[in-house]
């Protein structure tokens, strides 16, 4: 088995440590007490995360987040980098996009690689970033250059213009994005890691008009090692599709 390098082992020892209190709040803790496991979220990760890394499981966020946050993870093998170079290959360049991340979770690992794309020349991030999730545990000055909200995305969560939305998290399902957004407020595009399989999904994928035209594909992971699915979805803005 891989062994996490012992100074990075103490880096996220001390990070969930700190942190500790923040992780009872989240959903990952009760789901532990409901599975009458009564250990802290906390001690219950750092206990698993060696495993989780030689798992290679692109649907394990609390321990991808951390082995990314602090770079356990070789960049051409991390699963957030990879899946912002699939963004990226679908809309071009992040600079100067007002982005939205769902369901970024407890370590929004996402959101920093993000951020790094969105920087101009001397630095300056160009554009707007923000993440939201109830459960994020980090504190803002642990992530300067992006808004945290520690809440869900719901139906009355204000968009920038041309916002373009985009999830890695598996629980949050982009069909009820598009539900609650599109048809109210133009967005420029929806990108999204992953698909939750249903005939109502699958049928909202298959509606064009109102909902523009979702389109899933399977794009090459360097993390997994297997193709991963995407559903993308390019708005309409100005009353012109794109």
């Amino acid at each position: 088995m891989k062994k996490i390098p012992e100074e990075k082992m103490k880096q996220i020892k001390e990070f969930l440590n700190s942190h500790s209190r923040e992780y009872g709040k989240t959903y990952a803790q009760e789901e532990l007490y409901e599975w009458e496991i009564y250990e802290p979220l906390h001690q219950f990760i750092l206990s698993s995360i060696e495993s989780a890394y030689n798992t290679k499981d692109i649907y394990q966020p609390y321990y991808n987040e951390l082995l990314s946050w602090f770079d356990v993870f070789d960049r051409s093998g991390d699963p957030y980098v990879g899946f912002v170079d699939i963004i990226e290959k679908k809309v071009g360049s992040l600079k100067g996009k007002n982005i939205l991340e769902i369901g970024c979770g407890p370590v929004p690992a996402l959101s920093r690689i993000i951020l790094e794309r969105m920087r101009d020349e001397n630095g300056k991030v160009d554009g707007t970033l923000t993440a939201y999730d109830p459960d994020l545990v980090i504190r803002d000055e642990e992530l300067p250059g992006v808004t945290l909200v520690r809440s869900l995305f719901d139906e009355k969560t204000p968009l920038p213009t041309d916002a373009l939305i985009v999830s890695m998290t598996p629980v949050v399902e982009a069909a009820q994005v598009i539900c609650l957004r599109v048809n109210k407020e133009k967005v420029a595009g929806i990108i999204k890691l992953g698909i939750v399989e249903g005939t109502e999904f699958k049928a909202k994928l298959d509606k064009e008009g109102g909902y523009g035209i979702m389109v899933p594909s399977f794009e090459e992971s360097n993390y997994s090692g297997k193709d991963e699915e995407i559903i993308s979805y390019v708005g309409e803005v100005k009353g012109k599709s794109r």
